[in-house]
């Protein structure tokens, strides 16, 4: 099981990816891919050499999810 811990978030566009789950870069928080299905996002960053990036749920709502790295 992988081990959770807290991180600092940068600001992220929460209209832009309103509804979205994003993956990014583990060390700039980049994001290197965004959209509504998780698995499609996890498979797109691994595409890109990203085997294990951080994942943040952004709400549709003004409901806020804790990141998990």
């Amino acid at each position: 099981m992988q081990q959770e811990k807290i991180i600092q978030m940068p600001p992220i566009d929460e209209g832009k990816y309103r509804g979205e789950w994003l993956a990014l870069e583990e060390e700039t928080h980049r994001v290197i891919s965004h959209g509504t299905v998780l698995r499609d996002v996890m498979t797109d960053a691994k595409k890109k050499g990203y085997d294990d990036p951080i994942i943040h749920g952004v709400p549709s709502s003004d409901i806020h999810l804790i990141t998990i790295e």
